[in-house]
């Protein structure tokens, strides 16, 4: 998925996911405030929309829209990068599903970097930047899961003895 440019842009994303199962006025009466105040959400960031988008907000309204482009934006903007941390257990098929997404992500990264180096262009690098964040996310979310793998195998071989 790109990652938002703009906080109207990740608003729109939230909303374009949320309402794919779900009307804004149910969204709205989840997070607590009218379908209007949905509406001026999305508005044009020179407005003053966004001082009705309180903080505290934020919260609900990613989770009833099932949709976390907001903080995707925000991790953009003060240039840092978070990761799902993975599920305690997971079967051998989720390990290669593991193995699969990684795999694509970096392969993804790689096409861009080579069609940003051919073609060095404001688009072919925001896709470049996107890519890598997604292999940077991917990363840390693999590495904490090998991390509770290792850790597990540690604790079974230092029972056995």
């Amino acid at each position: 998925m790109r990652t938002p440019r703009t906080l109207r842009e990740a608003i729109q994303a939230s909303i374009d996911k949320g309402t794919e199962e779900k009307s804004i006025q149910e969204i709205a009466e989840e997070v607590g405030v009218s379908d209007s105040t949905i509406y001026r959400w999305n508005k044009d960031e020179e407005t003053t929309s966004y001082a009705d988008l309180p903080v505290r907000r934020l919260r609900s309204f990613m989770e009833s829209t099932g949709c976390l482009a907001i903080l995707d934006y925000f991790e953009r903007k003060f240039n840092r990068i978070a990761f799902p941390v993975p599920k305690a257990a997971m079967s051998k098929q989720n390990e290669d599903e593991l193995t699969d997404d990684y795999q694509s992500v970096c392969l993804t990264a790689h096409q861009s970097l080579r069609k940003f180096l051919q073609k060095p262009n404001q688009k072919n690098f925001e896709e470049i930047e996107d890519a890598l964040r997604m292999v940077m996310s991917k990363s840390a979310s693999v590495k904490k899961y090998c991390e509770k793998k290792a850790n597990g195998q540690f604790e079974l071989e230092l029972e056995m003895k």
